[in-house]
């Protein structure tokens, strides 16, 4: 997201609030698990991820960020966005002319197309960590728990 000159954090917290919510409200999001809560929106700091699993959520998303646009003075800035297919969704034209990317990193995490790919590659790189850690501490003991 960009900001115009000007805008406070107060202003910008409060619109941003009121966005989460109506995304909330009107998107389906994304389900993990049969009783899981769907996953429809995570907000950390400017970084705004919105999971859209339908194609009606695209219009609802876009007047939510356009109604958020209005009230703050703020806009998305299409060239710091970006858009992930995953599964079977297949990337449509772009939305908000947010192009689409092969991976997306959200909250340190790097998304693929495919879930195995996702984890495949999370996978990968913790276990190459914990390799490097325990190589430059041959001899000692430590217990991983998990």
């Amino acid at each position: 997201m960009c900001y115009l000159a000007g805008l406070s954090i107060a202003l910008y917290t409060l619109c941003l609030h009121i966005l989460l919510k109506i995304i909330e409200r009107t998107l389906t999001g994304i389900q993990k698990g049969r009783r899981a809560r769907p996953i429809k929106v995570v907000a950390y700091a400017d970084d705004v991820p919105i999971f859209v699993s339908s194609v009606t959520d695209f219009a609802a998303m876009e007047e939510a960020l356009r109604l958020y646009e209005q009230a703050s003075g703020a806009c998305i800035n299409p060239t710091k966005s970006r858009a992930l297919a995953i599964g079977g969704w297949r990337a449509q034209e772009t939305v908000l002319e947010i192009a689409y990317y092969p991976s997306v990193t959200i909250l340190g995490i790097i998304f693929w197309g495919t879930i195995a790919q996702t984890t495949n590659d999370t996978w990968l790189r913790i276990t190459g960590k914990v390799h490097v850690f325990v190589s430059k501490h041959r001899g000692h003991m430590f217990v991983i728990q998990i």
